[in-house]
């Protein structure tokens, strides 16, 4: 499935849309990984228009879903530390999870990216905190802004209305 069927799993999601969407406070309901926040969202790097954040961790890594939905995408076909050097691999081996929030319209999705594996498949239902998705790696473009190999992380993407909050002490 393309990421943006992805983004459509559960019906039209605008991003464009400027309205008064709230934060979507207690959607996300964990930590995906045990790492560090090494780029927080909408800046940096890599993340100047995206509401996003990487974990520095170590390898292999478990990573969890943070909340509850359906896994729209599984993309397990990289090898490890497999590096791209264009952006149409950028994300290497990702899960997509695709959530609904408490209004008709709040339908939403989070990216875990550059993963060792992957350990769930299209369409499987996912608990907050309890489905192993897979492990960090830094498969994929991973390079910072020197062309150097930017590491073991977890890229963690939130797509949808108003903006990705995390449980406190996530990512310390």
């Amino acid at each position: 499935m393309s990421y943006d069927k992805a983004l459509n799993l559960f019906g039209s999601v605008d991003l464009d849309y400027d309205g008064p969407f709230p934060n979507q406070v207690g959607l996300i309901t964990g930590c995906p990984t045990a790492g560090r926040i090494t780029q927080g969202p909408f800046g940096g790097k890599s993340h100047g228009n995206v509401d996003a954040y990487d974990f520095g961790a170590p390898w292999n890594s478990p990573v969890y879903a943070t909340h509850d939905g359906i896994v729209a995408t599984a993309v397990d076909g990289y090898a490890p530390w497999f590096y791209c050097d264009t952006r149409n691999c950028s994300f290497g081996n990702v899960v997509i999870i695709a959530g609904t929030g408490p209004g008709p319209n709040d339908h939403y999705t989070t990216t875990y990216a550059h993963l060792l594996t992957v350990a769930v498949s299209q369409g499987q239902q996912v608990e907050a905190g309890k489905t192993l998705l897979g492990y960090v790696d830094a498969t994929g473009y991973t390079f910072d802004e020197n062309g150097n190999p930017g590491g073991t992380h977890l890229h963690y993407q939130y797509n949808g209305p108003g903006r990705l909050e995390l449980p406190a002490g996530c990512g310390m």
